[in-house]
């Protein structure tokens, strides 16, 4: 290991310590952490990283800490910069501009699906969030739903509806909120899925960030 790297691990006890138990790594802060990060991945750009390769425990320790993803054997971890990535001989379709606070773009194949997914290495990795039963409760209704919002990014005409720019563009619920659809459906509790109740009641619209957050319903 480089001394850049040993560096951002700790080697006195502070306040608050982040421990990554499998690569036996411990740092002194969030930020540290993310540091570590950045410096580690950096010689690490477009090489897939399979369980044999030296830092997949470090990957693991991370997807660990990443509540939407849970590590199973044959994942593979490869980190790009935000320009795009050849996964599977096919350019990456995600639609996410080039942002200058994430220059890098996290994606792991899962085995059980047989696809690519980014996850969020610089957010909820390094944050390492403790979530209550209602958000992890709503972590698997969106997760159940998520090839429905994938057709959608597929076949709708990809710009903002209301200023029509085409840069850091999301699916919104409109106009049921999501979380009105999940309160319907756990009122009506009749056994059906919430995959099927949800393609029942949903409709959308395209927002750009700025929109999204000025017109989201509180």
């Amino acid at each position: 290991m480089s001394s850049q790297l040993k560096h951002y691990q700790v080697n006195k006890v502070p306040k608050e310590l982040i421990e990554l138990p499998l690569s036996n790594l411990t740092f002194r802060s969030k930020t540290s952490l993310k540091s570590y990060t950045v410096l580690l991945i950096k010689g690490l750009l477009d090489t897939e990283i399979d369980e044999q390769h030296n830092s997949c425990l470090f990957f693991r320790d991370m997807i660990n800490r990443h509540y939407e993803i849970k590590f199973e054997p044959g994942m593979i971890f490869v980190v790009h910069t935000n320009e795009g990535y050849d996964l599977d001989g096919k350019r990456s379709k995600e639609r996410t501009p080039y942002r200058r606070s994430e220059p890098y773009r996290a994606y792991v194949y899962i085995p059980s699906i047989k696809k690519y997914r980014s996850f969020s290495l610089f957010n909820k990795c390094i944050n390492g969030k403790n979530y209550s039963e209602r958000e992890l409760k709503n972590r698997d209704y969106r997760k159940s739903i998520e090839p429905q919002i994938q057709f959608v990014r597929r076949t709708r005409r990809w710009c903002c509806e209301l200023c029509l720019s085409t840069k850091m563009l999301d699916v919104d619920h409109y106009p049921k909120t999501f979380n009105e659809i999940v309160q319907e459906f756990e009122q009506l509790n009749d056994g059906s899925s919430f995959e099927s109740f949800h393609k029942a009641q949903v409709s959308y619209r395209i927002l750009c960030r700025d929109c999204h957050i000025q017109n989201t319903r509180r």
